[in-house]
């Protein structure tokens, strides 16, 4: 019986055909989350509104909401930045939420929620990131749109009582300030 000598063995380098060495197998780069392909169906979600917020933002995940969350912003519940906008929940706790993919603006429906507000954003990337302000970005939820400039119409129920229920309702449209609607 060989005593082991605490030399590892040479590795064999695994050649072609031709005798040259083969060529190293090539890393997998990490996946990307998946978007939601824009659809007449809505994306239903339950978000955890930590610190009264949730966000929407470019998939590319930059976006800074700092400047934004003024003290009319707050009391606005909306704040947007280039890439990201904060929606304002009345309560830290769970909302639902319907994010609607259009592909232009929808009619006027106010009078049928608590609260309603719109806000603009650019999504580079192509796809939109809808989470809480807490959530782990890598999970969360997205939307496939077209690379541009949209327009987020956020309408509010239940804020008396709860539970809070957030429509969201997105199409293409030019950067504009940050409205309050009702």
């Amino acid at each position: 019986m060989k005593r082991p000598t605490g030399k590892p063995k040479a590795k064999v380098k695994a050649k072609t055909k031709t005798g040259k060495p083969a060529a190293k197998p090539k890393a997998r780069p990490a996946a990307k989350p998946k978007a939601r392909p824009a659809a007449s169906q809505p994306l239903k979600l339950k978000l955890l509104a930590d610190y009264r917020q949730i966000h929407l933002l470019d998939g590319a995940g930059k976006g800074d909401l700092t400047e934004a969350w003024t003290a009319q912003a707050t009391d606005d519940r909306v704040a947007s930045a280039k890439t990201i906008i904060g929606i304002g929940a009345e309560r830290d706790e769970q909302v639902l939420v319907t994010a609607i993919p259009l592909a232009a603006a929808p009619g006027d429906d106010a009078d049928k929620f608590d609260h309603v507000t719109e806000a603009s954003l650019a999504v580079a990337s192509g796809q939109l990131v809808i989470m809480g302000c807490t959530d782990y970005l890598p999970d969360a939820k997205r939307l496939a749109l077209k690379p541009g400039s949209y327009r987020v119409r956020s309408s509010h129920t239940g804020l008396a009582k709860g539970p809070e229920k957030i429509r969201l309702q997105i199409w293409p449209a030019a950067k504009s300030q940050p409205t309050v609607v009702k």
